[in-house]
């Protein structure tokens, strides 16, 4: 036993220790050209005439970190009614406009609606809570009309119960 002991010992201590290396530089400032994600997810898309024709919903990176997809919602109004469109992100080009920055794709608006949805099959926490908050707005909702239906035929019954005004004498 000693011997198995002292031999898984001497094994361990042979073993070389990977160390860190400075290989990993910590950066310590944004680079000009870096955008954040933050800035990015939410922009205005337009074409080339101008015209705004969605915003970008989600980007898509592959293990590597190389963004593959930038995913926009099209249509609708205030998130609700849109569907999402997906692009590569080779797609999407970069200008200024009046001193801010301009996200353009080379598709029209009626193009990018007419295209197949795109659906996501990775959930963010955000999204279970915008499909927890559908549903219990959903319930809200028939509970809603359900108390208005019910308090209609309160109503109505006790204007049946009511005896009939008399006449007054002048």
């Amino acid at each position: 036993m000693n011997k198995t002991l002292f031999a898984a010992l001497f094994v361990a201590l042979a073993t070389p220790v990977v160390a860190q290396t400075a290989a990993t530089a910590f950066k310590t400032e944004q680079a000009p050209g870096e955008w954040r994600a933050f800035n990015y997810i939410g922009q205005p898309i337009t074409n080339s005439t101008g015209e705004k024709i969605g915003a970008i919903n989600d980007v898509l990176f592959d293990r590597g970190g190389k963004i593959t997809t930038v995913v926009i919602g099209v249509g609708g109004f205030l998130g609700l009614g849109q569907k999402n469109v997906a692009l590569p992100f080779e797609a999407v080009t970069y200008g200024e406009k009046d001193g801010a920055r301009e996200i353009l794709v080379p598709l029209s608006k009626e193009a990018l609606q007419a295209a197949p949805d795109f659906k996501l099959t990775e959930q963010t926490a955000m999204d279970k809570v915008r499909e927890k908050a559908g549903e219990v707005a959903a319930q809200a909702s028939e509970k809603a009309v359900e108390l208005k239906d019910q308090a209609v035929k309160k109503i109505d019954e006790y204007r049946k119960e009511e005896p009939a005004a008399a006449p007054q004498r002048q």
